[in-house]
């Protein structure tokens, strides 16, 4: 069912006009160099900091940003090499197999350089987590990496994205928060996790039959694409009746904007799940998928 059809495809009918045609092949770098993840990485660090009540040191963004970038490469460029023995259809596997003696020296150095920062500038222990988080995630890939079934449980990696991807943000900020987390900030970080699952989902709903040809495991691949479509709306209302929940826990306008945000998030994501033909065109699904993220932002505006 096609909801909305005449805003809807009007808003992305814009992104075809030859001014903007000419800036898709820098923005589309942006996003195969995950730049658009590392983004989105910052405003959920704003938001995450506003809802913790701490002042991160500037050290905070930059480990931050290059941490994300070296996860996020690294699993493309393992997702790339999956395809050493056929052509990727997915242009983001296809760009990182072509690249990956560079982009390889490149993690390397970045993540000597992002060691060495987080020693020098950060509390021990989010140190110590940080690097106990890390390995375990790269861990993770590396067994994902070489198991051939497609079916396997430890292919599905959605869940423990999302869980890494809040996990590292909010890392730094609880080590520096000294109090015990209220019931409001407790909703409102699992509501995170849950969009990030919602997100990385939702693109394997959509990258379906691509997984299929380059070979990849995820969520849909495993559970079919109408069990996804169900689980993914399902997903939607139960993020939908914590946010209600937790405006009874909310008392101040910092927390009413974090559910407001959230709320917005949630429902741009159930739009994309329930108006498919219009966000498969040119992976829209997955430009809007990760600018949702940046909407978090605006949380410095408040208070």
């Amino acid at each position: 069912m096609k909801l909305l059809p005449v805003w809807w495809e009007f808003l992305f009918y814009k992104m075809d006009l030859p001014v903007v045609h000419q800036l898709s092949k820098i923005y589309l770098l942006f996003r195969v160099w995950s730049l658009d993840v590392v983004l989105g990485t910052l405003m959920v660090g704003v938001f995450v900091t506003k809802n913790l009540q701490v002042n991160p040191t500037p050290w905070y963004w930059v480990i931050l940003a290059l941490a994300v970038w070296i996860i996020y490469t690294t699993d493309h460029l393992l997702d790339g090499f999956k395809g050493k023995n056929m052509q990727p259809v997915i242009y983001r596997h296809k760009y990182h197999f072509n690249h990956k003696l560079v982009l390889f020296i490149l993690v390397i150095t970045v993540s000597v350089f992002t060691l060495w920062a987080g020693i020098t500038f950060l509390h021990s222990e989010i140190v110590l987590k940080g690097i106990l988080l890390f390995t375990v995630i790269l861990f993770y890939f590396l067994i994902v990496h070489f198991i051939q079934k497609q079916n396997h449980f430890f292919n599905q990696k959605e869940l423990l994205i999302a869980l890494a991807y809040i996990a590292g943000i909010t890392l730094a900020p609880l080590v520096w928060n000294n109090n015990s987390l209220s019931t409001h900030q407790i909703i409102t970080l699992s509501v995170l996790v849950l969009l990030a699952w919602t997100e990385g989902v939702q693109a394997s709903w959509f990258d379906y039959e691509n997984d299929l040809h380059d070979g990849h495991s995820s969520f849909t691949t495993t559970f079919g694409k109408q069990n996804t479509r169900y689980f993914l709306i399902t997903l939607h209302i139960v993020i939908f009746l914590l946010l209600k929940v937790n405006l009874f826990f909310t008392d101040n306008w910092i927390q009413f904007g974090s559910i407001l945000i959230e709320a917005i998030m949630n429902l741009v994501l159930l739009l994309m799940i329930l108006n498919p033909s219009v966000m498969a065109k040119n992976e829209r699904y997955r430009i809007l998928g990760e600018m949702i993220f940046w909407l978090p932002g605006i949380l410095f505006f408040v208070g």
